[in-house]
């Protein structure tokens, strides 16, 4: 689906739900804060977490299904600058899905409460079994001597905004030039519309979108 037929469904199940009108602004708006909201959901939102459970019901990693939804936003390896043993996040990080060092050998992610272990090991010492840690400044590894990190990661979408231009009479007619296409499969961007509905009063389940395309569709719009 295009941005256009996105805008283009909204309106029509607006129209049959007879809660008014949706302004192209107005969509502008709130898509993107639903498409927040969804990859939130993937990554793992911390409401999620069960207690003795750390983990979000569910996240990235958690399975293949999961992974696959967040394809088109996957970056493949990138070469990290270090510095103090420090690598700054890249500009639109959202994630880490894998770390390795300059020769391809994995990095592992540690909590903070288990550097100690992790930086006096015998058995297992990080001088050969680099590890890594989030902070609020980026990606701390140790041994600080690391050196070229590779990081894959998922980056933060396009998030998708309806271009128009106004006719004579100041009526908005869609641009695609001036658009943000939608970058999701489309069976997620049926989830990603049922959460914008709610901000216009209108509460749907992503299968019932979906049969309100159906019915777009076979008007021929």
């Amino acid at each position: 689906m295009n941005v256009n037929q996105v805008y283009q469904l909204i309106q029509y199940i607006i129209n049959k739900q007879q809660t008014g009108d949706l302004s192209p602004d107005e969509f502008n708006l709130i898509m993107p804060q639903a498409e927040r909201s969804y990859l939130a959901f993937l990554l793992g939102n911390p409401e999620q977490y069960q207690y003795g459970r750390q983990v979000a019901r569910i996240e990235l990693g958690m399975n293949q299904p999961i992974m696959q939804r967040l394809t088109p936003f996957i970056q493949a390896p990138v070469t990290l600058s270090v510095s103090s043993g420090v690598a700054a996040y890249p500009a639109d990080f959202e994630a880490a899905v894998a770390m390795y060092t300059s020769d391809d050998k994995r990095v592992r992610f540690v909590q903070q409460d288990s550097l100690y272990s992790y930086k006096n090991s015998v058995i297992d010492p990080v001088a050969t079994n680099p590890i890594y840690l989030i902070q609020s400044n980026g990606f701390l590894f140790y041994p600080n001597s690391i050196s070229n990190p590779k990081l894959s990661y998922v980056r933060t979408p396009n998030y998708m905004q309806w271009g128009y231009t106004l006719d004579g009479d100041g009526r908005p007619v869609y641009n695609s030039g001036t658009s943000v296409q939608p970058e999701w499969y489309d069976v997620d961007i049926m989830q990603i519309i049922a959460r914008a509905l709610p901000m216009i009063s209108v509460n749907l389940q992503a299968n019932d979108i979906a049969a309100y395309a159906a019915q777009l569709k076979a008007q021929g719009q």
